[in-house]
């Protein structure tokens, strides 16, 4: 297969996938796509997107746990068109989350945000995005009856209800996208605005979501603006699909 064959190949198939009107997606075919991808590795000379990463924990901050997936993402990116430009650690305050949000969407292409999830957590995540975008959350079914089916699967209960705090962590900001990018993890990317994705920060799951995100055609589903070489120190334009 030639390149040029081979990347029509990986846009058509893109656009099955990534379809946002047969979102959530079923990701078991992006073995295949991820092998495709990862054979026309971007040249210097071709365009490529900016990705920061923004976490958020006292735990980091206070030195009770290490931070591990910062290097992983970086080297997930290596074969991919995405760059990463920044990784920040923050603490899970309100109104620090918000301005640190609001500084990366201006300066990057895609900003990752992980932590601030679970009923564990005074600050949450989705809650603080949700208003910085002028939306409610509302319950996201498709994961509540992931979380549902994998819980059966896992054999470690035979109820299929789920306490109240677990549906909780399925409330996201009404007009976000979910993708689910690893088919054994009821864990979505949430993403918001076309920009924010939010993660889980364990990572176990992180790692798996965002390698095995990146490694699909994300700008097309995403609809992205390149930055080309010569204009990499230029800011970005993201080109934004309709709510």
């Amino acid at each position: 297969m030639s390149k040029l064959t081979n990347r029509f190949f990986v846009s058509s198939l893109a656009n099955k996938l990534f379809n946002p009107a047969t979102l959530p997606f079923n990701y078991g075919s992006c073995c295949l796509l991820s092998t495709l991808v990862n054979t026309a590795k971007p040249s210097p000379t071709e365009p490529w997107f900016t990705v920061s990463y923004i976490a958020i924990g006292e735990a980091l901050l206070g030195g009770s746990c290490r931070e591990e997936n910062f290097s992983k993402l970086a080297a997930c990116l290596k074969t991919t068109p995405f760059k990463l430009r920044k990784f920040e650690v923050i603490p899970a305050c309100r109104e620090e989350i918000e301005s640190t949000i609001s500084s990366h969407t201006k300066s990057y292409d895609l900003v990752l945000v992980s932590g601030g999830m679970g009923p564990q957590h005074k600050t949450k995540i989705y809650e603080i995005v949700a208003a910085m975008y002028n939306q409610h959350l509302s319950y996201h079914q498709p994961t509540i009856d992931r979380m549902k089916e994998i819980n059966l699967l896992s054999g470690r209960t035979s109820n299929p209800e789920l306490p109240q705090e677990k549906k909780d962590m399925a409330k996201f900001p009404i007009k976000a996208k979910v993708v689910y990018p690893c088919t054994t993890q009821w864990s979505p990317i949430v993403i918001v605005d076309n920009q924010v994705h939010i993660v889980s920060s364990f990572p176990n799951i992180f790692q798996r979501l965002v390698c095995n995100y990146f490694n699909a055609p994300v700008a097309e589903f995403l609809n992205l603006n390149p930055t080309m070489p010569e204009n990499k120190h230029q800011k970005k334009q993201v080109s934004m699909l309709p709510s």
